[in-house]
């Protein structure tokens, strides 16, 4: 799906340089789910204000998405009107490991249960930021169904992320080395407070499901 991924399909299997390998991205997901709610609406349903800077990690989640570090990380960033969503399902174990770090932290709220389709849009719509702290990845369907939202994403330099970057722009994709700290939210808010790209929509062109077809039919002729 990436140079990043054949890069690495090339060093763990050094024969596939031999035969032919094509890359073709993954697609984004405008049009797969409801995206009427505005974004007063879905804060009204989440129980945000107008006033709150809403930061939204979305997905199912596991340890190597590295969802405990991002509550730690905010609940020590201290940030003034600012609030961290965490939807999507865990096991009981991760369950208990992120309920344990948000404890008596008004200003995170855990959502850990499946989110229906025609739910998926309330919780982009209500996201000023979303960040996905992944410790290992490769490739990141959350981070296009969050551009298919038209939400800025913080995630690591890891993986296919850089390309993604390089495609969609740095207004878009936000880029952080190593681990995550309190300091690398903080400059993420800033940075999205900054941008001069509200109200427009996420560059996703080379992202088209027409285009992938094609490509595939391409790999396959």
């Amino acid at each position: 799906m990436s140079h990043a991924g054949k890069q690495e399909l090339v060093r763990h299997h050094p024969k596939t340089q031999s035969i032919p390998i094509f890359t073709i991205p993954h697609g984004h997901y405008r049009g797969a789910y409801p995206a009427e709610i505005k974004k007063d609406e879905a804060r009204a349903a989440l129980g945000f204000s107008d006033d709150d800077f809403v930061i939204v990690f979305f997905g199912q989640i596991r340890a190597y998405k590295g969802v405990s570090r991002l509550i730690r990380c905010f609940a020590e960033s201290r940030l003034p009107n600012t609030k961290l969503l965490i939807a999507g399902t865990a096991n009981n174990q991760m369950a208990m490991e992120i309920k344990e770090a948000a404890a008596l932290n008004p200003n995170i709220k855990l959502i850990l249960e499946f989110v229906s389709r025609d739910d998926v849009q309330k919780y982009f719509r209500a996201a000023d930021l979303v960040i996905l702290p992944y410790i290992e990845i490769q490739n990141s369907g959350s981070a296009l169904l969050a551009l298919s939202f038209d939400r800025p994403i913080l995630v690591p330099a890891r993986g296919s992320l850089s390309e993604l970057r390089e495609i969609v722009g740095s207004d878009w994709v936000r880029l952080y080395e190593g681990e995550l700290s309190p300091e690398t939210i903080g400059d993420a808010v800033q940075w999205v407070k900054n941008r001069s790209t509200r109200d427009v929509r996420a560059p996703l062109d080379a992202f088209e499901w027409e285009h992938i077809a094609q490509q595939t039919i391409q790999a396959f002729s």
